[in-house]
This record gives C-alpha cells, structure tokens and sequence, in this order.
C-alpha cells in the first residue's frame, strides 16, 4: 500500500478588519461619541472613531 499524503494549507486572517468590525458591532464609537463633546473647530474623523482605530492598535501590538 502507499501511503498518499495530505497538504494543509494555512492562511492568515488579517486582525485589524476583524477587530474593527467588532468594535464597529459593539457600537462603541456611538458610545463614546455620546458622552465626548468635542469643541466646535474640531475636524476630520469624530473622537469615537479615533478612539476605535487607536484601540485596534493597541490590541493588535
């Protein structure tokens, strides 16, 4: 008998996308876009997001 061999092949699944969904389902820029009021000259992406992008960050390290 010969003995026939199986490959396994792996894959990575990229972390950021992932945890950036689940930041994104747990609502939490919401959240944090609730209670930060930023003053009125503030631009670009809300403090919520900032928040979530900063915390995948973290994470990922």
């Amino acid at each position: 008998m010969s003995k026939s061999t199986i490959g396994i092949q792996t894959e990575q699944i990229d972390d950021i996308p992932l945890l950036l969904a689940m930041l994104h389902k747990m609502k939490l820029q919401t959240i944090v876009d609730s209670i930060i009021n930023p003053h009125g000259n503030r631009q670009g992406l809300s403090i919520g997001w900032t928040m979530v992008v900063w915390l995948s960050h973290i994470l990922i390290q």
